[in-house]
């Protein structure tokens, strides 16, 4: 029984570590970004205004792009563009609970690369059906945020708690918790992200704009999950090997012979 209980805090360890680097491995501010931990990737090299706006807004300000990458996590977005040769690389101050709006960060890079403030974002054409989804995407990302930092926050008092004697039921329910909040991080994510991918694939895909997830995150995140899972059926394991052992002991204390000793 005692090789149950080191496996239980490696693997509640992992899964701690893989929920951290989903969540804060979306974070940065570095001036060149070569990102492999995201929820969202919009390749939109090539893409010009006239493809975006609802009407002749773009004629306004002439043969003018869109930054070539837009790449989006769990505290913000970043953008690429080139000049002259060169990559140039933005990204947002981190921002707890970011909500994703596609429209309005078209809409705030293009004010900002332009050096206007009048372009506001309903005069970006987005899919019809993530247009829609937006009002559930803000509710959304919200929830993806916080069983994120749910699944992080248990793995990390399961992990200490693994180190103790007589926790079992206690790390039990944490792990229980942890599955769920992770479940829902990781379901709702992948769900969320793959429709708008479809959406902005079957809708710009002739306007050489792409959109795709980021594989590392899938990966980490429903690996972490399922070490969770994997945890938690370890854990019932060692409750049941556990109660097994005190009924040998309690029968083996039974079934010892009284031995008188001589006053």
């Amino acid at each position: 029984m005692t090789w149950i209980k080191p496996i239980i805090s490696l693997l509640t360890l992992a899964s701690f570590a893989f929920f951290l680097v989903c969540n804060v491995g979306t974070i940065t501010k570095s001036s060149t970004i070569n990102p492999t931990i995201y929820l969202l990737r919009l390749d939109m090299e090539g893409t010009s205004l006239d493809e975006i706006f609802t009407n002749s807004t773009a004629s306004e300000f002439g043969n003018v792009f869109l930054p070539e990458y837009i790449t989006v996590g769990m505290y913000g977005y970043c953008y690429e563009y080139y000049d002259s040769s060169t990559t140039n690389a933005h990204c947002t101050t981190p921002k707890p609970m970011y909500v994703f709006n596609p429209k309005e960060i078209i809409a705030d890079e293009l004010n900002e690369f332009l050096d206007v403030s009048t372009i506001e974002p309903d005069l970006i054409l987005i899919p019809d059906k993530i247009e829609k989804y937006i009002s559930i995407a803000s509710t959304l990302s919200k929830l993806i945020y916080i069983t994120s930092c749910i699944s992080i926050i248990m793995t990390f008092i399961s992990f200490i708690l693994s180190f103790f004697k007589r926790v079992s039921n206690i790390m039990i329910f944490l792990q229980v918790i942890c599955f769920i909040s992770s479940l829902l991080a990781s379901g709702v994510s992948t769900g969320m992200y793959q429709y708008i991918t479809k959406q902005f694939n079957d809708k710009y895909s002739e306007f050489g704009i792409k959109a795709y997830m980021s594989t590392n995150y899938l990966v980490l995140t429903w690996f972490g999950t399922v070490l969770c899972l994997v945890v938690i059926i370890l854990w019932f394991i060692y409750k049941r090997m556990e109660r097994q052992q005190n009924v040998v002991k309690y029968y083996e204390h039974e079934m010892t012979p009284f031995v008188a000793t001589a006053l």
